[in-house]
């Protein structure tokens, strides 16, 4: 359960009971020599000393192993991104505890599903580059932990002597450790750190992100505020990418890379220009744009965008998909019509050829279409790692789904693209790996057949649909079934456990008597009875709700499908093993809630309700 003031109190709590981080050795060598007993030994004064200085770095050892268990166990996301970026802030500062502060992360990251730590930055990557940003400190001073935890694994595998030594030694870190020796460059011979050959790599691959925020953000303007020497404008940051990349900070290298992350930048600008009661978003969009112009001519942005458009939307839909992060703003909840109206944005400002089709939706002319974006959100869902990352995923499709039912309402979709996006309802919610998912997703296919319903709608489109409705409405049943049975047993083997228990309570009395009673908990059937009522109300409150809106969702889908006449009556009610589920007690379920057996449907429904609007099976098959 989440509260609402849970991040800050976590948070504030967390800094009272960890140890200082980041405090300096000086200070605590000066507090060790007020501790020193002057009337000690040289010898003994050595070895008091030492004492409470692996004392102190045991206590910091631990206290990283207790923020990289945070990060793991939280059950809100937003103390998870603040305790890996801790993590990621202790390594920067006080690189001594880099390999401690990997091993917290690499933990975090297995607790929380990701199969290993580049996984996890690239899940948490907006977020730890606005914070980066927010501190106002160099690209050039990223932590090698964040810029290639893969080099740091190698190296403590390959090297575990050489690398404790250098962390226990009293001279502490050394980036003499990390040198490669003698590489041949534009200058001649010249020595490189393996921090500097990895972080052009780094920053080409989070450059998508990366440019697109600098320019967004308000470190133009000065983003402490009053501490405006510690600031670094927007141009500082481009330079100084653009330098560590090309090894040239000339104009001609910015535009250029300017122009490769057109479609990144678009895709920013054109979801939040759109938030109205943010001005202070709108002006950074217009500074971005306008810097962009003073770099890449205007005749280059248009070509460039018409050809980039469809990943212009690609990357609207990636932002949707990936926590939306700005500097200066934290991590922003933007409404799905943001996106959507971005989206739009592609199609009239990026110049592209009109479509062929005279009813044509807004997608078409950026270049893509409705059943490609289905595609490639249904593909990001099946690659998800854990519950978040699904649950993202799937909060896209049901961005997809709004622009679906725009399409039915506007009757800018054709037949096959319908029927394919209700194709891909089915596969998701059979999926067994969705089941966290499926109630939102059910949600989003009930607004469908909704708008498919509509008397407008009805005549031209649900009618040469009938086969795939037909497919839809058993594996919905399928569903429903699946759901129930599972809230079926959960909730029979606690009451026949209570059940077991009371019996034993009793011993050997009435044992002979009551032999024929064993399925009751007591002599009277109606105890039992309201003993199972109990248990299905405390497991909806706690434990179950999620099956319990699946069954629910799924029966009102159903609902809307046999109540719209498209298809007959018992073809989706046909099937005797669906309509009549087995087991005991199977009424005392269908009373707490109708929806939860699909039988109710034939008492709420009549019988061919419509029978003109739908066609034989046979000849829709033909």
């Amino acid at each position: 359960t989440s509260f609402p003031s849970q991040e800050m109190i976590a948070a504030e709590i967390i800094d009272k009971v960890l140890p200082p981080l980041s405090s300096s050795n000086k200070k605590f060598n000066k507090w060790i020599e007020s501790l020193n007993d002057p009337k000690l030994s040289d010898d003994l004064s050595k070895l008091e000393k030492a004492a409470l200085d692996d004392a102190r770095l045991s206590h910091q050892y631990q206290a990283i192993e207790c923020v990289g268990l945070i990060a793991g166990t939280s059950s809100d996301v937003k103390v998870r991104k603040d305790m890996i970026w801790k993590l990621v802030n202790i390594a920067t500062k006080k690189p001594k505890l880099t390999l401690l502060c990997r091993r917290a992360c690499e933990r975090a990251a297995f607790l929380l599903g990701f199969r290993c730590l580049d996984d996890l930055y690239d899940d948490l990557a907006p977020h730890l580059l606005v914070k980066w940003v927010e501190s106002s400190r160099g690209l050039c001073n990223l932590p090698i932990l964040l810029t290639s935890p893969f080099v740091t694994k190698e190296l403590c595998r390959r090297f575990p002597n050489e690398i404790l030594l250098m962390v226990t030694d009293e001279g502490g870190w050394s980036y003499d450790f990390w040198r490669m020796g003698e590489v041949e460059g534009d200058e001649g011979v010249e020595n490189r750190l393996l921090d500097e050959r990895v972080l052009p790599t780094f920053l080409h691959d989070i450059g998508p992100i990366l440019i697109p925020l600098i320019l967004v953000s308000p470190t133009i303007y000065g983003l402490n505020g009053e501490d405006k020497e510690k600031n670094f404008e927007t141009t500082t940051y481009i330079r100084e990418y653009v330098l560590t990349l090309t090894k040239e900070e000339s104009d001609e290298q910015i535009a250029k890379i300017l122009r490769f992350h057109i479609r990144d930048i678009f895709g920013f600008v054109f979801v939040l220009q759109g938030d109205q009661d943010n001005t202070a978003l709108q002006d950074a969009c217009h500074n971005a744009s306008q810097y962009l112009r003073r770099c890449v001519s205007d005749a280059h942005i248009e070509r460039e965008g018409a050809k980039q458009a469809f990943l212009v939307l690609r990357r609207i839909l990636m932002l949707h998909c990936k926590s939306f992060s700005v500097a200066g703003h934290g991590e922003m909840c933007l409404d799905p019509k943001l996106f959507i109206d971005g989206i739009k944005c592609v199609s009239k400002q990026l110049t592209k050829p009109s479509s062929d089709r005279p009813c044509a939706g807004f997608l078409e002319p950026a270049g893509s279409s409705l059943t490609e974006c289905v595609v490639i959100v249904k593909y990001w869902l099946s690659k998800s790692l854990n519950a978040q990352q699904r649950e993202n995923a799937s909060g896209t499709f049901s961005l997809l789904c709004i622009i679906l039912r725009e399409s039915i309402e506007d009757h800018t979709i054709q037949s096959h693209e319908l029927r394919f996006c209700l194709l891909s309802f089915i596969s998701i919610i059979l999926e067994p790996e969705n089941s966290n998912v499926c109630p939102s997703i059910l949600e989003s296919l009930k607004s469908v057949l909704g708008v498919l319903f509509s008397a407008s709608n009805l005549e031209h489109l649900a009618v040469d649909t009938t086969s795939t409705l037909h497919k839809l409405s058993l594996s919905l049943l399928q569903v429903h079934q699946n759901a129930y049975v599972s809230f079926y047993r959960i909730c029979m083997a606690t009451f026949n456990c209570f059940q077991f228990n009371q019996k034993t309570s009793r011993g050997l009395l009435n044992g002979i008597d009551d032999t024929e009673n064993l399925e009751f908990t007591c002599n009277e059937q109606s105890q039992s009875i309201n003993l199972l009522k109990t248990i299905i109300s405390k497991k909806l409150d706690f434990d179950e709700r999620l099956l319990a809106n699946t069954m629910m969702k799924s029966f009102e889908c159903l609902e809307m499908i046999a109540s719209s006449g498209t298809l007959p009556f018992e073809d989706i009610l046909g099937a005797e093993d669906f309509s009549h589920p087995h087991g005991r007690h199977r009424d005392v379920f269908s009373n707490h809630n109708e929806k939860f057996c699909i039988e109710t449907l034939h008492k709420i429904i009549p019988k061919n309700p419509g029978g003109d609007h739908y066609h034989d099976m046979d000849t829709e098959y033909e």
